[in-house]
């Protein structure tokens, strides 16, 4: 019924949580209009899919390779940021599209990696929660880890800076360089102390 709604159907709302959450979508269609920002809506139905594919990692727990595990790992983080940037900005350049994504793929993988011992508990399956049933090390996914912070950070280096003369935080349409460098760290700094709480699963 959430995804129906998300592509524009009216749909009575059936109880009180899901009126509250049709109210929710009929705000964003008043903000954005479907006919003129169809990135907005098609940003929120692939995080919807995102969100349903991502239940695979429970109840496949074992049975996932690791390339899937990767892949749903990355269009959950990748569209749950995208549709943040689409919320924010109503469309995006492609410039925009591709760091709100990669963006969102490192938070969602610092985030796995930061809850691997929870994960391994309630018997979650993640790229790095695989890798150590599997009795391996995670030295190596966690430096291709830190590559793509880096990578992702260039992306985020090369969006231009905002007109001198218009730098309010509600109209700046890039964040400024000390944000830019602060968000570097702070990606950077996720993943560095998710290693330190799962030292025991590196050499």
């Amino acid at each position: 019924r959430f995804r129906s709604r998300l592509q524009g159907e009216t749909l009575h709302a059936a109880k009180r949580h899901e009126s509250r959450v049709w109210e929710m979508v009929r705000l964003i269609e008043g903000e954005f209009p479907r006919r003129t920002h169809p990135g907005v809506f098609s940003a929120l139905l692939a995080i919807h899919s995102a969100q349903e594919e991502s239940v695979r990692q429970l109840d496949e727990c074992g049975r996932l390779s690791p390339a899937e595990l990767l892949r749903i790992s990355c269009a959950k983080g990748g569209a749950s940021v995208l549709a943040d940037a689409y919320l924010v900005r109503g469309s995006l350049t492609p410039a925009e599209f591709d760091f709100a994504f990669l963006w969102g793929v490192l938070l969602q993988l610092g985030d796995d990696l930061q809850d691997i011992h929870e994960d391994l508990d309630r018997g979650s399956d993640t790229l790095f929660t695989h890798a150590v049933r599997a009795g391996q090390p995670l030295d190596s996914l966690v430096e291709q880890l830190l590559n793509l912070s880096e990578t992702v950070a260039a992306l985020m280096h090369a969006l231009p800076e905002p007109a001198a003369t218009d730098m309010s935080p509600s109209t700046a349409p890039h964040p400024p360089a000390l944000l830019k460098n602060l968000l570097r760290m702070s990606g950077r700094s996720l993943v560095l102390m998710a290693m330190a709480q799962a030292h025991s699963c590196f050499t």
